[in-house]
């Protein structure tokens, strides 16, 4: 599948940012889904899952990197990514140390 990712609009960033989330304890659950779907189309979620699976996990952050500071550049943005990024994790009712250890890589990757 080619996706043009420059061209993504903010909803499909965070939804493919919430993929590489969700995947914090090797899977999505059921739970997580629900959290993705209710920004992004069912049908938009599976295309951008899809291509998230097809690209190497350096690729997924090299494109995560790329765009952060277009949808996410003031810290006022990335505290309500933050928000959204925590719902995800708790969505579940459980906050694991997988989970716990991605928050703070996405703190260092969202620095400014």
């Amino acid at each position: 599948m080619v996706e043009d990712f420059n061209n993504w609009t903010k909803d499909e960033f965070l939804g493919f940012v919430l993929i590489e989330a969700s995947f914090a304890d090797k899977l999505i659950q059921q739970d997580e889904k629900a959290v993705i779907t209710h920004i992004l189309p069912i049908d938009r979620f599976y295309q951008l899952l899809e291509f998230y699976r097809n690209n190497m996990a350096e690729e997924n952050l090299r494109i995560i990197k790329s765009l952060k500071d277009k949808f996410y550049s003031t810290d006022k943005e990335y505290e309500e990514f933050r928000e959204k990024i925590r719902s995800l994790f708790m969505a579940d009712g459980q906050f694991s140390w997988m989970e716990r250890d991605l928050e703070k890589s996405f703190d260092k990757l969202f620095e400014n």
